[in-house]
């Protein structure tokens, strides 16, 4: 009772399924019988009828009657035996405990059936066991030969799903030698011994072998015999102690899709064999092991194999993960050769630094993860072989030779991980470099290294260490490029080597090749970058860096003749900086050296630094423009081609030697100094001047030449503010201290005599050699003289517009004038026989003629109306005064209409009022030796009108007069100068006269009239900067006239009235008044007419219908009196009136 008890607490102990027989509340004891076991032919099963449990061996053990016996315990039965066997059979044994069954021996000595000691089953050959779930079998005794299972001969197969308990013993035994038996251990299976931790659970003897596959729990330690044994391990199951193959040549295989862990160390197997897809770790060792393969799934070594002998070998779909400290090297006696066969993967999980200094050769690849070092340093010459590449997904890799990681033809791939050099050498140009997503890192440390072979991928790359890594191939991986020490160099004097994306550059980026290599990301950063190659490096983008540019051979250009490429910060320039940018860009640095610069972008490149490069400089397309005083280096010798410019902004600027092909410009605020200090040399180019024009002391841009001219070259003067004025000497704007043997031609605004000259203000300049007081100086002027002489000051020399500026006041004023009472309006005042009334009588009708007036005849005023008149005027003026020398022919017509209205009658005469509206164009044809133009004007007016018919003859006419005008104004020379410019004018005039009667038809009427016109317009600015505006513009002319009129009267067709009257006149003309005055640029310009005139007209007026159609009309030819017909004007009007 007590034994029985004590196997209890100690099955107990161990797994709490593990359970004693108990009935009744009392444990039975070795001799009780109660179960009930049934014998039937050659099956004996064992139920719960009782007696349960059964306390006899079941079985005749090793004897015929033994063989091919089936027995089953079902559920809850049990055989629970003492010192003696529990099951006892021989050949082809079939055994089941159900679940819920029990077998169980409790031996305490070593008595059994085949005297092997009183195990709980023991068969001979070709016997089945198995436990179901829940069944248990248990070897209770203190004897340690008495296991729970033992198999006394061959080709046994034990399938467990529930518990194999042996408290002493071991808990399976293979007693015989020779042979195969089988052990499963499926998912739900425990087997266990001793004190369930390295207690021998498994074992045997002799030379028979052992195939055990364990799915579940193993406590113990498997130590087997000298047989060729086989171990199936499953991920999900577990063994607590150790493995000793023993003799014989073993295997162990580790099976299953999940993961496990095992701490067992391997002894005695010459094979470990890693199958299925899980994942097994190992961290014992595998010392042992003869030959370990990794067939499938992955391998986990965390134990210390570095004693380990064997082979290592990785199949395809095999992954070895180890740190390189758990890995097998072998000094001794191989050196290292072959440690591991990897046809699949090798994974370093390398948290921490570590070296492996073991070859890996096949086709597979190697693997690198964890934050941690791993320096792969085989110690054969030959290196790594392994040919599947190298992939850096984390931590360094450190390397000292290329044939480290692997064949020449094996990859090498980036995510997230580094590859350190330890020592100078190139890769592979074979082998393939990519970076993933995660990117990956290159340090160099002090060494140096070339990548002939272009990197691809969509990862980024960094280069680290204080070495230099040139790339030679063309890369195009995606992520980008951080450059944190050393050098990053692209190309090695060839014509590939390239990246692509952008560059943060904190170190040096430095660019080695002979051909010509875009570059279209933007460099940012702290670092510096280089141009080594003797090819042309373009930066399309906007870069940032801030470590400066050196340029020692080749060109470094900035843009690719768009929008975008620039740097920052200084330049030290040994090669050629070139610009090629079709915008306008600031360059801030200073660029120092030997080298060169060309402009050769169609846009513009604003130089803002003062630089000292000694190299040339040349211009060749687009606009290389100063920034600041002396951004032109003063040592270099500048080439302006035909297409390119040179702009000092304004700027003094000084330059060795200038030749000039295309355009320079001093430019800006008038007053720079373009200095040469050598040769200039014109080469058909144009220099272009900012000058205010004005006197001999205006501030002008100036070019100063200390050494020779030569050649061609075209000068372009910009007026800017000047307002004009007479030199003397002139505006010097070339300044030559050699040999002035260059020739300088004016582009001017317009050509005089031949001549080109500029415009200034009211005046106009040309371009001459030498000074008037210093004939033989080389120097060139600008003269606003006519002629170049000592007495220039005499003869100025005016701007073509001038004449047409001065005129236009007239042309108003030649608009602007008011008519005479009979222009207006023909006759309306009818006496004597223009007055004659029908006779009376029997006879047809005549008119007799009406007395005059004097004589107490009547008169007849014609009533209200309405009336319109044309007017067409041509004139020639030759003035007495012009500034300008012009003279001028002014084209005028007229439309003018009216209403008039009786607005008082009496005894003594008639009042009559009326409103005018009128529409008039001009155009005046002028002419000056100074050049020729027109004025067009179109003028739209009102006027109000006033007048006195006495019946006496006298009369008195009152006008007054408003007018709008819209002139435009042009040059034969200069084009047009004015457009739409706005102006006003008014008038008004008072007349008089009397008619003296000589007969009835014929009188005199001596008349006098005063008109005073006034006009202005509005100021504008000419295309040349010239201000132009109105000083005087007004005129009071007087007229005396006298005219001989015939009038008659006679009866129509019809029988109506009708009335004619006929004029001659003679007028007499005298301008009160100075003429008119226009201010060009604060310069006056008079023109003045001749004051007295003198003119001839006749007309007539045709009244119809009693005096209900009227048609009316004067011609008229006037002219000078003080130089007679060299000013004239003839004149013709015709009108048309409506009576009311």
């Amino acid at each position: 009772m007590q034994e029985l008890h004590s196997a209890f607490a100690s099955c107990t102990s161990r797994l709490s399924i593990c359970a004693a027989v108990f009935i009744g509340g009392s444990f039975l004891a070795p001799t009780m019988a109660f179960a009930d076991c049934v014998t039937f032919g050659g099956v004996i099963s064992c139920d719960t009828t009782a007696p349960n449990p059964y306390t006899t061996t079941v079985g005749a053990g090793n004897s015929a009657a033994g063989d091919n016996i089936t027995v089953n315990v079902g559920a809850g039965a049990q055989i629970a035996v003492g010192d003696m066997n529990g099951i006892s059979l021989r050949n082809g044994a079939v055994i089941t405990i159900s679940g819920g069954g029990l077998v169980s021996a409790t031996a305490v000595s070593t008595l059994g059936n085949y005297n092997t000691g009183g195990n709980a089953i023991e068969v001979n050959n070709n016997g089945t066991v198995t436990i179901e779930q829940g069944g248990q079998l248990l070897a209770l005794g203190s004897q340690n030969s008495a296991e729970a299972v033992n198999f006394q001969g061959t080709g046994n197969v034990l399938t467990n799903n529930g518990l194999i308990d042996a408290n002493n013993a071991v808990a399976i035994w293979s007693q015989n030698t020779s042979g195969l038996n089988t052990v499963i251990n499926n998912e739900t299976g425990i087997i266990e011994a001793g004190n369930g931790t390295t207690s021998t659970v498994i074992g045997g003897s002799g030379a028979g072998a052992l195939d055990f596959t364990n799915k579940g729990i193993i406590r113990g330690s498997i130590n087997l015999a000298n047989g060729n044994d086989i171990l199936r391990l499953y991920t999900g199951s577990s063994v607590t102690g150790n493995f000793t193959g023993g003799g014989g040549t073993d295997a162990i295989f580790l099976s299953g899709d999940g993961q496990s862990s095992m701490a067992g160390n391997f002894t005695g197997f010459e094979s470990l064999i890693k199958n299925d897809l899980g994942r097994w770790t190992l961290t014992g060792t595998i010392t042992g092991v003869t030959v370990a393969t990794v067939q499938n799934g992955t391998l986990v070594l965390t134990g210390t194999n570095s004693n380990y002998t064997g082979q290592v070998i990785i199949d395809p779909a095999g992954i070895l993960e180890a740190r390189a400290q758990a890995l097998p090297t072998q000094l001794v006696p191989a050196n290292n050769i072959a440690n591991i066969t990897n046809n699949g993967l090798v994974r370093f999980t390398q948290p921490d630094n570590g070296t492996y200094v073991g070859q890996i050769v096949g086709t597979g690849a190697v693997e690198k993860t964890g934050a941690g070092t791993l320096t792969l340093d085989p110690s054969v010459a030959a290196g790594n072989t392994y040919s599947g590449g190298t992939f850096i997904n984390g931590g360094v890799v450190a390397v000292g030779a290329d044939n480290a990681l692997g064949a020449s033809t094996g990859g090498v791939s980036f995510n997230g991980g580094t590859l350190q050099l330890n020592s100078s050498f190139d890769l592979s140009a074979s082998r393939a470099v990519t970076l993933n997503v995660g990117g990956g890192t290159i340090n160099t440390q002090a060494f140096d290294s070339t990548l002939a072979q272009g990197i691809t991928g969509p990862g980024g790359l960094t280069k680290t260490g204080s070495g230099s890594l040139v790339l030679t191939g063309n890369s195009d991986y995606a992520g980008g490029t951080v450059i944190s020490a050393g050098t990053l160099q692209l190309g090695n004097g060839g014509t590939s080597g390239s990246i692509s994306g952008n560059v943060l550059n904190n170190s040096l980026l430095a660019f080695n090749r002979s051909d010509a290599f875009l570059v279209p990301g933007i460099i940012s950063g702290s670092g510096a970058v280089e141009q080594n190659g003797s090819g042309t490096t373009v930066l399309a983008g906007n870069n940032t860096y801030t470590g400066g540019t050196t340029i020692n051979a080749g060109t470094l250009q900035l843009g690719n003749g768009g929008t975008s490429g620039s740097i920052v910060g200084d330049v030290a320039n040994d090669g050629s900086l070139a610009f090629n940018r079709s915008d306008s860009m600031n360059f801030d640095g200073v660029i120092s050296g030997l080298g060169n610069v060309r402009q050769i972008g169609g846009g513009t490149t604003i130089l803002t630094a003062q630089n000292t490069y000694s190299g040339a400089t040349t211009v060749e397309a687009g606009t290389l423009a100063a920034g600041t005083t002396n951004a032109f280096s003063s040592t270099s010798s500048t080439s302006v081609l035909a297409g390119g410019t040179l702009d000092a902004a304004g700027f003094d600027q000084t330059l060795s030697v200038l030749t000039n092909a295309g355009s320079v410009i001093v430019g800006g605020a008038p007053g720079a100094t373009l200095t040469v200090s050598g040769n200039y040399v014109g080469a058909g180019g144009t220099l272009r001047l900012n000058t205010a024009l004005g006197n001999d002391a205006s501030t002008t841009d100036r070019l100063v030449v200390a050494g020779n001219t030569s050649g061609l070259t075209t000068l372009v003067v910009n007026n800017v503010g000047g307002k004009g004025a007479l030199t003397v000497e002139g505006i010097r704007v070339i300044d030559v201290a050699g040999s002035s043997a260059g020739s300088f031609a004016l582009d001017g605004d317009y050509l005089f005599q031949g001549e080109e000259a500029v415009v200034g203000g009211a005046y106009a300049y040309r371009l001459y050699k030498n000074g008037i007081a210093t004939p033989n100086d080389g120097d060139w002027y600008l003269r606003s003289a006519l002629v170049d002489a000592a007495d220039a000051a005499s003869s100025p020399l005016y701007q073509p517009g001038v004449p047409v500026y001065e005129v236009y006041a007239q042309t108003l004023l030649g608009l602007n004038g008011l008519p005479t009472l009979q222009q207006r309006l023909g006759n309306r005042y009818w006496s004597g026989a223009g007055n004659g009334t029908l006779s009376q009588g029997d006879g047809p009708g005549t008119i007799e003629p009406a007395p005059q007036p004097s004589e107490g005849g009547p008169t007849l005023v014609e009533g209200g109306g309405v009336w319109a008149r044309v007017e067409g005027a041509h004139q020639s003026f030759d003035p007495r005064t012009s500034t300008s020398s012009a003279d001028y022919d002014l084209d005028t017509w007229k439309f003018q209409g009216g209403l008039d209205k009786q607005l008082y009658e009496s005894g003594s005469g008639t009042l009559m009022g009326g409103i005018t509206a009128q529409y008039g164009k001009a155009s005046a044809d002028v002419s000056s030796v100074f050049g020729d133009g027109t004025v067009n004007t179109d003028g739209y007016g009102v006027g109000a009108t006033l007048t006195w018919y006495g019946q006496n003859g006298f009369y008195l006419d009152g006008q007054a007069q408003a007018t709008w005008y819209d002139s435009d104004l042009s040059s034969d020379f200069l084009g047009g100068l004015s457009r739409g410019n706005g102006g006003f004018g008014y008038a008004f005039s008072l007349e008089t006269g009397e008619r003296f009667a000589l007969n009835q038809s014929w009188t005199l009427t001596p008349q006098a009239q005063l008109a005073y016109s006034n006009v202005d317009f509005d100021n504008f600015t000419d295309p040349f900067g010239a201000n132009v505006s109105l000083g005087r513009g007004e005129s009071l002319k007087g007229r005396l006239g006298l005219s001989a009129d015939y009038e008659n009267t006679w009866e129509g067709a019809s029988g109506t009235t009708t009335r004619a009257l006929l004029y001659g006149i003679a007028n007499l003309y005298y301008e009160f008044l100075d003429g008119t005055e226009v201010g060009v640029s604060g310069v006056g310009f008079a023109n003045e007419s001749d004051r007295t005139w003198g003119g001839i007209g006749a007309g007539g007026s045709y009244n119809w219908n009693d005096d209900k159609y009227s048609l009316y009309g004067e011609v008229s030819i006037n002219t000078s009196l003080s130089n007679f017909a060299d000013s004239y004007s003839l004149t013709g009007t015709a009108g048309f009136r409506v009576k009311f």
